[in-house]
């Protein structure tokens, strides 16, 4: 199992699978698989909120991807694409 907390220490949460993407690549092979899969993704930057908002949602935990981005040095959104 793999359990995750933001640094508050007071919200630990079961998650299904931890990602940790380098590349655009990596991501987009993400969102395929998730997909492909009918998982959700969460997005979680420097883990440093308290009040759990990095987390997923009790209810979708076990069958949530975490995209961690700790090894990517820069994230641009692009909403044309």
């Amino acid at each position: 199992n793999i359990y995750l907390n933001d640094i508050s220490k007071l919200n630990e949460t079961e998650i299904y699978c931890l990602f940790y993407p380098q590349t655009i690549n990596d991501i987009e092979y993400l969102i395929s698989k998730a997909k492909s899969q009918g998982r959700t993704i969460s997005v979680r930057g420097q883990a440093h909120t308290m009040g759990g908002q990095t987390l997923p949602l009790r209810k979708s935990h076990q069958t949530n991807y975490v995209c961690d981005l700790k090894y990517m040095n820069h994230v641009e959104y692009d909403k044309y694409t």
